[in-house]
Formats: structure tokens, sequence, C-alpha cells
């Protein structure tokens, strides 16, 4: 292991592994990548920024590899998003913001959808226009 890759583990608190280890406690990247519907490249990323607990395998040259523990994938996974609150909130008050939400992204789903379904007509309507064009065009092409 080179000194860069020691000071990076150093500085992030990385246990480096020797040895025998139980795979089963742990995830690989890919392993965990897949496990969190994420990319590869994002679980490295939370590993070097210390938001995704990792060990370091340390295997050999080419071959060593960073082991994410299994309890901490399994919270990550339920914690998607954490929204600080300025102020305590009670059940009702909460759920009645998760409700105006939810309506809030019922409405601006139906206003696109709307949209959409003008866009639609709008090109039906313009369909045989273009269809003349082509024509027009094929002839003097």
């Amino acid at each position: 292991m080179n000194d860069k890759l020691r000071d990076k583990l150093t500085n992030l608190h990385i246990e480096v592994l020797t040895g025998n280890v139980d795979y089963s406690q742990y995830y690989t990247v890919r392993s965990c990548a897949e496990a969190m519907n994420v990319n590869m490249m994002t679980i490295r990323r939370k590993i070097d920024k210390g938001e995704l607990p990792a060990k370091y395998n340390d295997i050999g040259e080419g071959k060593s590899q960073y082991l994410i523990p299994k309890e901490a994938v399994e919270v990550a996974t339920i914690t998607k998003e954490v929204i600080q609150v300025a102020r305590p909130v009670g059940v009702s008050e909460l759920m009645l913001s998760v409700s105006n939400a939810i309506h809030e992204g019922k409405r601006e789903t139906n206003e696109r959808l709307d949209r959409i379904e003008k866009l639609l007509l709008e090109q039906k309507k313009l369909a045989p226009q273009l269809s003349i064009w082509e024509k027009l065009r094929s002839l003097f092409g």
C-alpha cells in the first residue's frame, strides 16, 4: 500500500483489514451499489466523503477493496433523506404536511398530463401539414 492511500485511509478513519475476513458481514462496492440501487461511483464517493463507513481489505496490489459493513447499508437504504426542522413538529402537523405535499405532487402531475394531451392533439393537427411538406420536399429535394 502506498503512502498516499495510507494517508487517505487514515484521514477517513478507515480500518485496514489483513488476513482472513468474514465476507458474510460485508458488501463489496459492487454489491453495496446493487443493494442501494445506485452506481458504484456513488458508493466510492460516499466512502470518500465519510458518509458511508467502510473498511479496506488489503489483499495485494490491484486486488484490494473496500468492504462496507452490511448493517451500515441496511441503515442507509432505510434512511433516504433526513430533513432538519427548526422546531418540534407534532404527528398531526407532520401528517398534514405530508398530505399537502402529496396533493401538490398530484396537482403538478395532472398539469403535466394535461399539457402532454394538448401537445399530442396539436401534433395530430399538424401531422397532415407535415406530410404535405414532406411530399413537396421529395418533389423538389
